[in-house]
């Protein structure tokens, strides 16, 4: 228990090192040990001879308490023991300009034993660290009335020190979502959020988690005031393709369990796209009484396609590509039949000129009009009735921050 206290009294050292005194100090004038003095009469030993008996049953009942108390003092002793280990290696983070890291040590330590020197040297750090509330919060819980002057000193000397920041600094409080969001600010990266005073001026914040969009904001710190800031990061996100073979109509898309909103637009395809998170996801599609099931990994930037093929309709897919190809042969012709009307037009000028005369013909207008929409129908119905949705496609729906990776069919 003598160890003990020489711990303490060098972990007071540690925190007021311009006081070298003990923690727990007897005064001058304390009273010395009460000394044992004669019977007055040689009458009363009669007297003492029948306490003895009740003072052996007394002392039995003391030894048996003894005892019973025994566990709970060595349980104590190791606590206080613990902490103050704990105690130690957070100086030596301190010296090593791991401020957070030495917050955390004399969480514990607070939480095993609320030594004074403890909580000083955590309050002390959390006010460097620019955490004044916490700080301020520290001290309170120390009983400063009962202090030895030196750590009173040092008690009274962080309270005006916390006061005087308060009036020179600001206060940022920014809070993120998703929780696991580190905060970045002059380089430091600090997760779940970031609450601190700080010098006043203009202060970059960003904010980044895995999978989501970084933002960025710039705040202006005023003193004695405080800058509340909420930054809610955007999922990162690609595209799931579904194509069905003779269309959407009565096809359910399920992404994850979760249906899949289709309006009538698209369901008039056979081809519908969806925005998902970064990642697996599982692809069902369902009618009546088929479904068929694809997993998908999902890259940022990239569109991954997935056909449904045992719940299409075959035969609605013939007809598709009947009319589509029928819309082809319609516009092929119509285009031909322009470049005839052109051509033709050309060679009416010609002869005009041969015979002397002045061609009086306006083929060329009705040519030119017969080859753009002949053109226009049968690249159009290519396009929608004829063409194959493709297996794989990129679309930088979102700007890819690194190469495009290759798409894959779905499994």
């Amino acid at each position: 228990m003598q160890t003990d206290r020489a711990r303490w009294g060098a972990m007071q050292s540690s925190v007021c090192r311009w006081s070298a005194g003990p923690m727990e100090s007897q005064g001058a004038g304390a009273p010395g040990p009460v000394r044992p003095t004669k019977p007055a009469a040689e009458g009363k030993r009669s007297r003492r001879q029948a306490l003895f008996a009740g003072s052996g049953r007394a002392l039995g009942l003391m030894l048996s308490l003894v005892f019973a108390i025994a566990p709970t003092v060595a349980v104590a002793q190791d606590k206080e023991s613990e902490a103050n280990k704990l105690f130690v290696q957070a100086r030596e983070k301190l010296a090593k300009n791991d401020a957070e890291g030495a917050l955390e040590l004399l969480d514990e330590a607070e939480k095993l034993f609320a030594h004074p020197a403890i909580q000083l040297l955590k309050a002390k750090t959390q006010r460097e660290v620019g955490r004044l509330d916490d700080a301020a919060s520290t001290l309170d819980r120390i009983p400063a009335a009962k202090l030895p002057k030196p750590l009173k000193k040092v008690h009274d000397d962080e309270v005006a020190e916390i006061t005087r920041l308060r009036g020179i600094q600001g206060r940022i409080a920014v809070r993120v979502e998703p929780p696991n969001a580190f905060v970045v600010i002059d380089g430091a990266q600090f997760r779940g959020g970031y609450d601190r005073w700080r010098t006043l001026g203009e202060v970059r914040i960003e904010a980044l988690a895995p999978g989501h969009q970084p933002a960025v904001r710039t705040v202006t710190v005023v003193a004695s005031s405080r800058v509340d800031l909420e930054l809610k990061l955007q999922p990162l996100r690609g595209t799931v393709r579904v194509s069905v073979p003779g269309g959407m109509r009565g096809v359910e898309v399920r992404i994850d369990d979760k249906a899949q909103v289709i309006d009538d637009a698209r369901r008039a395809g056979d081809v519908a796209a969806f925005e998902v998170e970064l990642g697996k996801h599982e692809v069902v599609c369902v009618r009546g009484d088929k479904s068929e099931r694809h997993t998908v990994d999902v890259a940022l930037g990239q569109t991954h396609a997935v056909q449904c093929e045992q719940v299409g309709q075959p035969s609605s897919t013939g007809l598709r590509a009947s009319i589509g190809w029928g819309g082809v042969a319609a516009g092929l012709g119509m285009a031909g039949y322009g470049t005839w009307g052109i051509a033709s037009y050309f060679s009416d000028l010609e002869t005009a000129k041969q015979n002397g005369q002045i061609a009086q013909t306006n083929k060329h207008y009705g040519g030119a009009l017969y080859l753009a929409s002949g053109l226009a129908i049968g690249i159009t119905s290519w396009l929608l009735f004829v063409r194959e949705p493709a297996a794989t496609e990129s679309a930088a729906l979102h700007p890819a921050p690194s190469a495009a990776t290759p798409l894959h069919a779905g499994d």
